[in-house]
């Protein structure tokens, strides 16, 4: 798949390709594994505004995949920050999380008695 696949696209011999063939000599044919350590061997050499699509595909068509942006630690604090203060000044969408999450766990409690 690897091969076929990556001719096809015009992948041969990338940092793409090296990738795919250290994994699935590493962990085999297991789709899942493979997305995420993929990621973990290219994190690394990834940097900011660099964008990746990682795809797995594993025995009986199993498919899984991400897509990616790195970001710089700067984003990642203006992205946080924007967050926080979105949810933050909306008190009400906060209450209905925290009594949500409180049923939820009351649901659980519940269920794992019976």
């Amino acid at each position: 798949m690897i091969q076929d696949i990556g001719s096809q696209l015009g992948l041969q011999d990338t940092f793409s390709s090296k990738l795919a063939w250290r994994s699935m000599n590493k962990l085999g044919n297991v789709a899942s594994a493979t997305v995420m350590d993929m990621i973990s061997m290219a994190w690394d050499d990834l940097n900011a505004g660099d964008q990746a699509i990682v795809v797995g595909m594993g025995p009986g068509f199993v498919l899984d995949g991400v897509s990616l942006r790195m970001v710089s630690g700067d984003e990642v604090k203006a992205i946080r920050k924007k967050s926080m203060k979105k949810y933050s000044t909306n008190s009400t969408l906060s209450l209905t999380l925290l009594a949500g999450g409180a049923a939820l766990v009351a649901i659980a409690c519940a269920r794992s008695r019976r």
